[in-house]
């Protein structure tokens, strides 16, 4: 069995983990097939461990590092299968203590247990009701976890903005794994527990652990330089083409970002940059939707629903993928390292291939698009019609049959915990369609991060950078460019200028 290791860090990212384990916990419920022996869509031991439980009944766990703030976690590991005990604060030991004196204790309240965690102990039909009043992303996690899964940072003062914060992200990675032996104790656990490790699917928040994964990420790589990494990158709110000069928090963000984006380049096989739901129009995806951009709970489920379709043929039972061919399928060319995530989820009258879809990544409505390097598709639920479509929209295009993949799933699964963001509420699948591809178009992302460092190479100061670290900077995410085949790079109409402009502040 080849295994793959889940990496979430981050407020969105574990939103959007939590959504996407919920989905896994759903692919448990059996069908038969047609020798009426249980049948499951996903092999559950590629994303689970087996464990046993503290009262001898077998219980699977996600294979997961969760990484966030301590006060982001919520109810999380209040009580857990594993251990049968409180484990979540460490803080809170019951140990003897030295002190003989009295001693006065100051607790602070605990959180309440979330209305939704406590339907599912009544065996309350949450599809018969409105969607879960959320706080916290734990508190509509419907899985147990592994004490070696939940990461909890320190939580940062209120008057402190950690967003951005290039060396306070790997400063703060040193110092979390001197205190937990993260790499040697949590990490070597799960790697070790593998028969055949084939690499780390990731999500991170670029704004708040950006600089954390990338310095994880080179511990990891110090070791492990072969396995795969498979990445989805979640960029801050700030766009390089419209963030204010005067703002400096936004400013940094955008400078974290390229930082994160030539870190990737580096340190993972494949990457998905996405950018963040705020950017987003207010309706997208072709369907009748809700989503408030500034509700996580709501915009996490929509991705989840991409990433976890987009990655569905890693985990499908039989399978012949893994991360490695998965990637090397992406990145043939052996220079593209960065895929657009597009999609489209299906309304009443099916999936409309005539109309642009959504484009998690550069924010436009990608058309069928005829330069594209690769593609992979994955439809989930297509009916006849549906599936005709596809065909005529892939034979419109000039790529050549070996340049895209197609993988044909049942309808994506709607746990209950799901928000109702879709017309049809009640229902408990959802058709949809989502495609990863390399192409030229990613140039124009990696163009706005390097003329933005062009632009204000003084900045680099207030980040420890110097004007030297900061050109070579703008000139590695140039060469990505090149990778993309870009025209206005290096070498192209505006580099003549390049020289110029970096010596203006």
């Amino acid at each position: 069995m080849k295994e793959i290791l889940y990496i979430q860090a981050g407020s969105l990212a574990n939103y959007v983990g939590t959504h996407f384990w919920n989905t896994q916990e759903n692919y448990f419920t059996y069908g038969s097939d047609s020798d009426g022996e249980d049948y499951s869509l996903v092999s559950n031991d590629v994303s689970f461990r087996e464990g046993i439980a503290y009262n001898n009944e077998p219980i699977f766990y996600p294979r997961l590092l969760a990484f966030d703030r301590k006060a982001n976690f919520g109810t999380l590991s209040q009580r857990s299968a594993l251990t049968g005990f409180n484990d979540g604060d460490p803080e809170s030991g019951s140990g003897p203590s030295l002190w003989n004196g009295n001693v006065i204790e100051y607790k602070q309240d605990p959180i309440p247990e979330s209305k939704y965690h406590n339907q599912i102990q009544h065996d309350y039909d949450h599809h018969q009701d409105g969607e879960p009043e959320v706080r916290y992303w734990s508190d509509f996690n419907r899985l147990y976890y592994a004490p070696k899964t939940v990461q909890r940072l320190p939580d940062i003062a209120d008057w402190e903005n950690a967003e951005g914060n290039w060396q306070e992200g790997r400063d703060t990675f040193k110092r979390f794994d001197e205190e937990t032996t993260l790499m040697e104790n949590s990490l070597r656990a799960f790697v070790e527990e593998c028969d055949t490790l084939q690499g780390i699917q990731l999500i991170h928040d670029t704004a708040t652990f950006g600089s954390f994964i990338d310095s994880f990420l080179t511990s990891f790589r110090d070791e492990f330089s072969k396995l795969s990494v498979l990445s989805f990158d979640l960029l801050s709110d700030s766009s390089p083409a419209s963030v204010d000069v005067n703002d400096h928090s936004r400013r940094r963000k955008v400078l974290n970002d390229a930082l994160c984006l030539r870190s990737i380049n580096e340190l993972r096989s494949m990457s998905i940059p996405v950018q963040s739901p705020l950017s987003w129009p207010t309706t997208i995806d072709g369907v009748y939707l809700d989503v408030g951009r500034s509700s996580l709970y709501h915009t996490s489920a929509l991705l989840s629903a991409h990433f976890e379709s987009a990655t569905l043929p890693l985990r499908m039972r039989g399978t012949h993928e893994d991360l490695t061919s998965f990637t090397s399928q992406l990145n043939w060319r052996g220079i593209t390292r960065f895929a657009e995530l597009t999609g489209r989820v299906s309304g009443s009258s099916g999936i409309n291939f005539d109309q642009r879809m959504f484009n998690y990544t550069t924010l436009d409505s990608a058309q069928n698009a005829v330069l594209d390097f690769t593609r992979r598709d994955v439809s989930r639920g297509f009916t006849l019609p549906d599936m005709q479509a596809y065909k005529i929209w892939c034979s419109n295009s000039t790529m050549q049959e070996t340049f895209i993949s197609s993988t044909h799933a049942p309808p994506y699964p709607l746990p209950n915990s799901f928000p109702r963001i879709f017309t049809s509420n009640r229902s408990r699948t959802m058709p949809l369609f989502t495609s990863m591809s390399t192409t030229p178009r990613t140039s124009s992302l990696f163009r706005s991060y390097a003329r933005f460092i062009e632009a204000n190479l003084g900045m680099g100061g207030d980040e420890g950078m110097n004007r030297d670290e900061m050109k070579e900077l703008g000139n590695d995410l140039w060469r990505i460019c090149d990778g993309f085949g870009d025209s206005d790079g290096p070498g192209g109409e505006e580099d003549d200028n390049r020289d110029e402009l970096g010596e203006d502040e």
